[in-house]
């Protein structure tokens, strides 16, 4: 208690929470020369005062649920990076998957003088095709259709038109371009044989507008080379090496995955998906690889034109 004046005091006494229970407060003086003249006694009841409980509540939980609700928005925003993220990781590796099968889809390709029916260059990637009677057999069904749809033959410059179920015929302005596949091929495929076929087109229309004598020099055929990598995908069946000694650490799991210095790029794929990667981190770390000059595809140019893939 603290005296405000001689013979008066005064003191706080905080009540307890209001609740069932009454309370009693009883006031003695002990204290030389001081006598209370009469004893003091009072029962107290404490009430409850609504608004002053619901700012203590608000005060009490108020930091705990804000920072509750921030580590709940914060789990479900990540979640949902982490889902978008991994679709499109996905998406990502279904398109390199899709190129991939594509390019294996490819038996050989066959680019004919449109008139002479002579082989101008060709790339049969698999055995079991003779290219004077596939040459021919082209040949054979060009001519005939433009015999019975002369009309309709003088637009064909650079729409696909299907020989048979595996067979697709590209002309362009003194040029068949052939595509033979396994299976029927996809419409991303077709679009990518109409753009070999332009380009072959633009660099050998001019130069065989009268009937050839022989087929392309090993300078055209290197240059027709990097067309069948760069407009069908050719350089993903293609034997590869490695280009650096030491690898970058994202990398060096190839080297250690691979059984000789020679590979396909299917083998790497099989043999990074055994070394424990998913099958479409092994599409994209062999892709990634491809880009990043890690590993370089081998061009046995010496004066012939060898299948490209290698026996699985």
């Amino acid at each position: 208690m603290n005296e405000t004046s001689p013979g008066h005091y005064i003191a706080t006494i905080i009540m307890p929470f209001a609740s069932d229970t009454t309370y009693t407060i009883n006031i003695h003086v002990i204290k030389e020369n001081y006598e209370l003249r009469q004893l003091f006694r009072d029962t107290l009841v404490p009430t409850f005062d609504a608004e002053a409980r619901y700012l203590q509540q608000v005060a009490q939980y108020s930091l705990p649920v804000f920072f509750g609700l921030i580590g709940l928005v914060g789990i479900v925003a990540g979640q949902r990076m982490y889902s978008k993220k991994q679709r499109t990781k996905r998406m990502k590796a279904r398109a390199i998957k899709s190129r991939f099968d594509d390019a294996n889809n490819l038996l050989g390709i066959v680019v004919l003088h449109k008139l002479s029916g002579i082989p101008i260059y060709s790339k049969i990637l698999k055995g079991g095709f003779e290219e004077g009677m596939l040459s021919a057999f082209i040949t054979a069904i060009m001519h005939f259709r433009s015999e019975f749809d002369t009309a309709r033959s003088a637009g064909d410059e650079y729409r696909i038109l299907p020989i048979s179920d595996i067979i697709r015929a590209i002309p362009t302005q003194n040029l068949v371009c052939a595509f033979i596949t396994i299976t029927s091929s996809s419409p991303a495929q077709e679009a990518k044989m109409v753009g070999y076929a332009r380009a072959i087109g633009m660099t050998m229309d001019d130069i065989l507008s009268q009937r050839p004598t022989q087929v392309v020099d090993v300078k055209t055929a290197k240059t027709l080379e990097w067309y069948f990598d760069d407009f069908v995908d050719g350089g993903l069946i293609r034997k590869y090496q490695v280009a650096e000694k030491k690898l970058p650490k994202r990398f060096r799991i190839i080297e250690e995955s691979l059984e000789k210095d020679i590979f396909s790029l299917n083998r790497l794929i099989r043999n990074l998906e055994a070394s424990g990667l998913s099958e479409d981190d092994a599409y994209l770390l062999a892709m990634d690889a491809i880009e990043s000059e890690v590993i370089v595809p081998v061009y046995p140019f010496n004066g012939e034109n060898p299948p490209a893939t290698e026996e699985e």
